[in-house]
């Protein structure tokens, strides 16, 4: 394939959420002399934006997500050592994503992760019910730009403010950022947060403001 046909794949290959497509493609576009960096920037990239506008016209659902998301992650794991290798920068600053304790719902913060790793952000992804003194050596570890910490539950909520109250306490020089379904703007700003992404797209686009 030529190089245009290779990018057109990996953009409709996240669009589907074939995995194959994407990782068959990344693999082609590897064995050409052609920078890796483009086909994060030309083609996943474009492809997951086209993602999220789908979602907004109702066009896709959660499912969709999930699947393109995968797909994009599929590419991107191969391209990434490559484009590492070449000394290209894929780093425009480092996010820790977490579900906060209490709570194993992950799959929005997956989505938002891989979003984040898309764009350009090295991210560090904590998974699940993550106890809060484990996030706290992390960041300590890390001192990552941005944390953004998701909750599914009303009950898990209070695991967001009590991890901010600390960060504060902490004098950790970070931002964070919140979501899940009962989360809101108004809860964000009463805990102190730096912002509220109401979908995974919202949430990255929030990420590259703060950053700017």
């Amino acid at each position: 394939m030529t190089e245009k046909e290779l990018l057109d794949h990996l953009k409709q290959g996240v669009i589907d959420g074939n995995l194959e497509s994407c990782a068959e493609a990344a693999k082609e576009w590897l064995s050409l002399p052609l920078a890796p960096l483009i086909a994060v920037e030309k083609g996943l990239t474009p492809g997951i934006h086209e993602v999220g506008r789908l979602y907004e016209a109702g066009e896709f659902f959660l499912p969709e997500l999930v699947s393109s998301a995968e797909a994009m992650k599929a590419g991107l794991n191969i391209l990434r050592p490559a484009i590492a290798q070449g000394g290209a920068v894929l780093d425009k600053g480092t996010v820790i994503m977490a579900t906060v304790e209490g709570d194993i719902h992950e799959i929005g913060k997956s989505i938002v992760a891989a979003i984040l790793e898309a764009h350009g952000f090295l991210v560090h992804d904590l998974g699940a019910d993550t106890k809060l003194d484990y996030l706290y050596q992390k960041i300590a570890e890390l001192q990552p730009d941005v944390v953004g910490l998701s909750a599914l539950l009303t009950t898990t909520m209070l695991n967001q403010k009590r991890a901010v109250e600390e960060i504060r306490h902490r004098g950790y020089r970070v931002k964070v950022i919140v979501g899940g379904a009962p989360v809101s703007r108004e809860w964000a700003a009463k805990i102190g947060a730096a912002g509220y992404g109401k979908d995974a797209f919202e949430a990255a686009e929030l990420v590259e403001r703060l950053l700017k």
